[in-house]
């Protein structure tokens, strides 16, 4: 049982560790919204160079987020492997969960701005007389 009313990280106590991992799955989860909010209302954006620079600006922030989580998962790993076994009876599966959400955050932000670079950045559906043969 827990006898200090003080709030301390169980990874290894290092409190950069736990705000890291807060601060990116909110600023993460702040531009997933945005990003959203800007796929549903992409009917009434009226030019093709401003779609193309939203998608830009999407994929750019899905590398960023793919590399950040990436040095996120390095780092909450490392501080989880220095902290002291047994330590923290509580909150000890948060600690573990953080890590591999982290993990499996990896291929998920790859595979996204894999396939935006896989299907182009233009909102052109129709086929150009190029591809028609």
């Amino acid at each position: 049982m827990p006898t200090s009313s003080e709030l301390k990280c169980i990874l290894n106590e290092n409190p950069a560790a736990c705000k890291y991992g807060i601060g990116l799955g909110l600023v993460a989860g702040l531009l997933c919204l945005l990003f959203l909010l800007l796929d549903f209302f992409r009917s009434y954006i009226q030019t093709s160079f401003l779609y193309k620079m939203i998608c830009i600006a999407d994929f750019v922030c899905s590398v960023l987020c793919a590399a950040l989580w990436f040095i996120g998962f390095g780092f909450m790993a490392h501080q989880w492997a220095l902290s002291v076994p047994g330590a923290y009876p509580f909150g000890v599966g948060s600690g573990q969960t953080t890590i591999v959400f982290s993990f499996f955050s990896i291929p998920c932000w790859v595979s996204y701005f894999t396939r935006i670079k896989i299907f182009g950045l233009s909102n052109n559906s129709s086929p150009s007389k190029s591809n028609i043969q």
